[in-house]
């Protein structure tokens, strides 16, 4: 799946919205995805949810929950075992072609948080490409 066009395709503001997860992992190469989860701004939470989006549960219960349109993920926070919003993660993202990516330092963090083994190799690829990027 090509990240970058599907991201496109939704013409959201740049300034509205962090792709986390996977998804900034496949921008930037180092792996493929099969979903994009986005941390969004309280607007562009609220439309896409006016504009008919499915509702989409949460991992903790008591989590405000997002929405859902194909493969893509919308919430207002990171949740799980890592607190994060949109203003907390806009700071350190990183624009590829116009989209707003999650930091490399980010998404290591929440990786970490949430600890499952598909993160564990995550977080190593992560840390083999900023070491490499280094030389």
């Amino acid at each position: 799946m090509d990240v970058i066009e599907e991201l496109k395709k939704l013409n959201f503001p740049s300034e509205k919205y962090v792709v986390f997860g996977g998804a900034a992992l496949a921008a930037r190469g180092l792996r493929e995805t099969f979903d994009i989860d986005i941390v969004a701004s309280d607007d562009l939470l609220a439309k896409c949810g006016a504009e008919g989006w499915k509702e989409h549960p949460r991992l903790k219960s008591g989590e405000k929950n997002g929405f859902h349109k194909g493969i893509i993920e919308i919430y207002p926070n990171v949740g799980g075992n890592f607190e994060a919003n949109f203003a907390d993660l806009r700071k350190n993202a990183e624009m590829i072609d116009g989209i707003p990516f999650c930091g490399l330092n980010d998404v290591i963090r929440i990786k970490r948080a949430y600890g499952r083994a598909k993160d564990l190799k995550d977080i190593e690829l992560i840390e083999n490409y900023l070491s490499n990027s280094k030389k």
